[in-house]
């Protein structure tokens, strides 16, 4: 917040208050502009929480939709594993609804999965949104306050969405990335993830379990980098940009 507007207001005299009006009309219109609200009008999505049955109704899963719309007979993919599903019906705070959208929590009653097939970690979306892989190139900053730094072939935990993973790091520039600083990594994954670029996670120690840092996903479905040369580094580089065709471009490359 540290570029936000400073309003000054006062409801004895009315001073600032047409200011104050003005200031969240344009912070409204920023928002609706913003990418954020593009996800809304994205492929459905919601990371699973949890899976149980209900007599008569069958299999319902748990979540928080992170991107697009869902509605009553919508048929959808659980990944990793590519089953598909029909929406029966959906609750939203306990209540039965049409739909939900994006920021909102969902109570869903699935056809054609058993409720044993689902565990947190999978995720509900539209057909052909996800796609599984165990490797994932990643910009990962890690903690100051770690007594050591982090060295390729460490295991670690990987949480991302529901899902919590057991992997393996690869540091792309040398051999190990030093506390309180930022790099690119690869993470090979002990079992199949689906995430998408800019997602974020969170990265903790195998054991103890200790909170190494964080980071966002480059490449969701990412090939082996061996020995990342000069040229393959400046590419995955190009994947951290914030314009689309720099990164469909590395992507190529990659």
């Amino acid at each position: 917040l540290a570029d936000a507007p400073i309003v000054r207001t006062s409801i004895h005299t009315g001073m600032g208050l047409d200011a104050l009006k003005s200031a969240l009309k344009q912070a409204a219109a920023t928002v609706a502009e913003g990418p954020r609200m593009a996800r809304q009008h994205g492929p459905f999505r919601m990371a699973i929480d949890r899976t149980f049955t209900v007599a008569g109704h069958g299999t319902v899963v748990t979540g928080s939709v992170s991107s697009g719309t869902c509605a009553v007979g919508d048929e959808l993919i659980i990944e990793p594993g590519a089953i598909q599903v029909r929406v029966r019906g959906i609750q939203h705070h306990e209540q039965s609804v049409e739909r939900v959208v994006r920021g909102q929590r969902a109570a869903i009653n699935l056809v054609g999965v058993h409720h044993e097939e689902i565990h947190r970690g999978h995720e509900l979306a539209s057909p052909e949104h996800l796609r599984a892989s165990r490797i994932i190139t990643a910009r990962l900053s890690l903690l100051p306050s770690l007594p050591y730094p982090l060295k390729s072939r460490d295991r670690v935990r990987v949480h991302v969405g529901t899902a919590e993973l057991l992997a393996s790091v690869k540091v792309l520039e040398g051999n190990e990335l030093a506390a309180g600083t930022t790099g690119y990594v690869q993470l090979f994954l002990s079992q199949p993830a689906v995430t998408t670029w800019g997602q974020p996670f969170v990265l903790r120690s195998e054991s103890p379990v200790l909170t190494l840092g964080g980071g966002c996903v480059l490449d969701p479905d990412a090939q082996r980098l061996r020995r990342p040369d000069a040229l393959t580094l400046e590419q995955v580089r190009r994947l951290d940009s914030s314009n689309e065709r720099e990164r469909a471009s590395a992507s190529l490359f990659l």
